[in-house]
């Protein structure tokens, strides 16, 4: 992939260094790797993604809590999530990177930040709910990927208790192209306990859960969240 050349804006230069500092990869000498053929989204992803490839790639960074992907390889996952949904296009929505338990950030060329939760069965997208105007999508996405290994993107035990610290101390620290799920799945009866969690390559299981149950479009600003519709 061809290195770009970036000229950022100086009230804009703190969120790009404090996202490149979440995702650096410590001591590692390789070369970051990009999704391949990355210049095929240009003009459709906001050039802050082409930039994070070039600084560190694709993989697992946050002792495994979050993967930066290739679009193209987590899109069936979104087609089959989204359906024929009449906002959500799954063509013009583009999977960045994803959750240990594989909640995908992902983003929409029409709604910007979009964030879909596969183990609760529910979808998130401010832009779409309330758009704003006069804001650049770089910082958009930016935000999205500070927000990246956040609280709300670990799901909670059946006493509320946050999973990922347990489940990372008893089966490692995941690999690329791997999740957490639970076994079996929740919509099958599955028990919301770190015991009941195991590691599974990413895609067939995304797959899996995306077509379990139909997922919810929820507004997450309000509290309690509300219900706005289902996807499809």
């Amino acid at each position: 992939m061809q290195k770009r050349k970036f000229v950022w804006m100086e009230q804009y230069r703190q969120r790009f260094e404090a996202v490149l500092a979440k995702f650096a990869r410590g001591g590692e000498s390789t070369e970051p790797c990009a999704p391949e053929n990355a210049e095929k989204y240009n003009g459709h992803l906001p050039e802050s993604i082409f930039y994070l490839w070039d600084k560190v790639g694709i993989g697992v960074f946050r002792d495994g809590y979050f993967q930066l992907c290739d679009p193209d390889k987590y899109r069936p996952v979104l087609r089959q999530a989204f359906g024929n949904d009449p906002d959500l296009d799954p063509d013009k929505t583009y999977p960045i990177g994803f959750s240990a338990f594989g909640e995908i950030l992902a983003w929409n060329e029409d709604h910007r930040d979009v964030r879909i939760a596969l183990v609760d069965s529910f979808v998130s997208c401010r832009w779409l709910l309330a758009p704003k105007q006069n804001i650049d999508p770089n910082i958009t996405l930016l935000t999205s990927l500070l927000l990246a290994d956040g609280a709300s993107q670990d799901p909670l035990d059946e006493n509320g208790s946050p999973l990922f610290p347990s489940v990372r101390s008893r089966l490692g620290i995941l690999e690329r192209a791997q999740i957490y799920g639970f076994k079996p799945i929740l919509a099958l009866g599955g028990n919301r306990t770190a015991d009941s969690l195991t590691v599974y390559d990413a895609l067939p299981h995304m797959s899996i859960l995306a077509q379990a149950t139909q997922l919810k479009l929820m507004d997450l600003k309000q509290y309690p969240p509300k219900l706005v519709r289902m996807i499809g």
